[in-house]
Parts: structure tokens; C-alpha cells; sequence
């Protein structure tokens, strides 16, 4: 699929403030590290793609102040730039990278829909990622994107360093995390899904 645009950001839109409350919310939370790839009977790991350390925020009233501060931008986008079906948000997650981690080249859409729960039938739609902390108190670390209308094109979006960016994309766009070589990135990342794409 070629499609344009295939991501936009906006550069140090959240305020400190609330980048600053994320951290200390997501430090509270057990921490996982992983290399956990794939999904359903996929799902494995795999510490040749992907070394990070993560928890998940609830869907719960007292973590809503998340949700509803960056639903606000992705609903935006997507009606500016895609109007994609969208149906439900998935659980935000708090991702920290440590010097050395990183996670290769993936895409975020499942090869099919959910086939259970309350998500059934439905596929990873829009993805985002929030940077939590400064570009200069980490090295390495770039988020980078393969243009998918030309296979070989790779995109590196320095704007997105800064604290407070974001950037939002459609599930199925090729990215990564390149390795941190020093310091930690934290980042907030997630999923829109809505129906197949047709």
C-alpha cells in the first residue's frame, strides 16, 4: 500500500508538566523486560529484534488524563489525513530504553484481527509514539521509518528528539528503534484498531 502522508508529527506538544507526570506514573508500575515479538500463536521472543524494558497503563479512570490527552491528537490526524475506521484504544504503553537496548525493523498491525475478547475482528489501525525525555540526554536511539513507497528509502525524524513530540503513523509502516549507545529514552507508545482494512 502507497500512501501519503505516511506519518506526521508535531514537535514538543506536550508540555513538560505532563511528560513529567507520565514518567513518574509509568516508573510506579512493574517493569518488564522483553524481547517479546509477533502476536496470537507468533508471539515469542526474540532478543535479536527487540531488547526494552515496558509496562502497560490500565484502561482505568485514573490513568484516563493519558487517553484523553493523546486521543485528542491521533483523532485529529486521522481525520485531517487517513479517515481511517477507527473503533477502540489499546492499553498505552511505557517503554524505557536503556543503553544498549533497541528494537529492529517491525510493523505494528497483526497479519489478521483479533479473534477473541472485546477487540475481536478488530486490527491495529494508527500508531504513536511520544518522546518522554530530551533527545540530548541519550544517544543513539532514533526513531526511523522505511517510506513504503520506496523500499529502500529510510526516514530519520530528528524533530521527533524533542520532549514532547509525537508522531503518528498507519500500523503497517515499517519502523524502529535504533540502539541506545548512552543514557535512557523513555517513550509512550500505542494502537488505534478499528476494522480490516478492505
Amino acid at each position: 500500500m502507497n500512501i501519503r502522508p505516511y506519518y506526521v508529527y508535531q514537535k514538543a506538544v506536550f508540555p513538560p508538566d505532563f511528560c513529567d507526570k507520565v514518567i513518574a506514573e509509568g516508573e510506579k508500575l512493574p517493569h518488564k523486560a522483553t524481547g517479546t515479538v509477533g502476536m496470537f500463536e507468533g508471539e515469542r521472543e526474540d532478543t535479536s529484534i527487540r531488547s526494552t524494558e515496558l509496562t502497560f497503563f490500565p484502561q482505568e479512570p485514573a490513568y484516563s488524563w493519558i487517553y484523553d490527552y493523546i486521543l485528542q491528537f491521533i483523532n485529529a490526524a486521522n481525520t485531517k489525513y487517513w479517515n481511517f475506521k477507527l473503533s477502540a484504544v489499546e492499553p498505552v504503553q511505557y517503554g524505557v530504553y536503556n543503553s544498549g537496548q533497541y528494537y529492529h525493523w517491525h510493523v505494528d498491525q497483526h497479519p489478521y484481527p483479533y479473534k477473541e475478547g472485546a477487540n475481536k475482528g478488530l486490527t491495529r489501525k494508527l500508531s504513536y509514539t511520544m518522546q518522554l525525555t530530551d533527545g540530548d540526554e541519550y544517544e543513539g536511539g532514533d526513531f526511523e521509518l522505511k517510506d513504503p513507497g520506496e523500499e529502500n528509502k529510510l526516514v530519520k525524524i530528528d524533530g521527533i528528539r524533542a520532549r514532547g513530540s509525537v508522531i503518528i503513523f498507519p500500523s503497517f509502516i515499517m519502523h524502529r528503534v535504533t540502539p541506545v549507545t548512552k543514557g535512557v529514552r523513555r517513550s509512550m507508545v500505542g494502537w488505534i484498531i478499528g476494522p480490516p482494512f478492505i
